[in-house]
């Protein structure tokens, strides 16, 4: 008996995994990038950005993103400590950065990092995001 339910348990774990494990790599986890407590992170489809300062240092950050368009973006959040801004919407954000002011002086900004839930399937683009990707305040123009 006791068997015949752990074959079961285990069928069906096998059967979740097989099934679960056939998702696109970008519904897996969101991807972010973090410089002291300051955060960006995208959202489930890795199409939206949200960038949080999370320092109680009077510094403004900024998060500078590249989608799969070849498209880029920036912008900042100056309200201060637990303030976050969102990006619009568009194509998949491939690779950010984050920085943060520095006054008087150069910005102190993280390096270049690639969104780890790419994989090494293609990524899709379509015309709705391409419109909506057109319609982000903060797209480079």
């Amino acid at each position: 008996m006791l068997r015949h339910a752990a074959r079961s348990i285990i069928a069906v774990g096998l059967l979740g995994i097989a099934f679960f494990g056939a998702a696109t790599p970008a519904m897996a986890a969101t991807f972010q990038v973090k410089h002291g407590l300051n955060v960006a992170v995208t959202s489930l489809t890795d199409k939206e950005v949200t960038l949080c300062d999370g320092e109680d240092d009077k510094n403004a950050v900024q998060v500078q993103y590249v989608r799969a368009s070849g498209n880029s973006g920036a912008f900042w959040e100056t309200r201060g400590k637990g303030a976050c801004a969102t990006s619009g919407s568009g194509t998949v954000i491939v690779r950010m950065k984050l920085c943060e002011q520095r006054t008087p002086g150069a910005d102190s900004c993280t390096g270049w990092v690639t969104n780890p839930n790419l994989g090494f399937a293609p990524i899709e683009i379509t015309e709705e995001d391409l419109r909506r990707e057109a319609e982000d305040p903060y797209m480079n123009r």
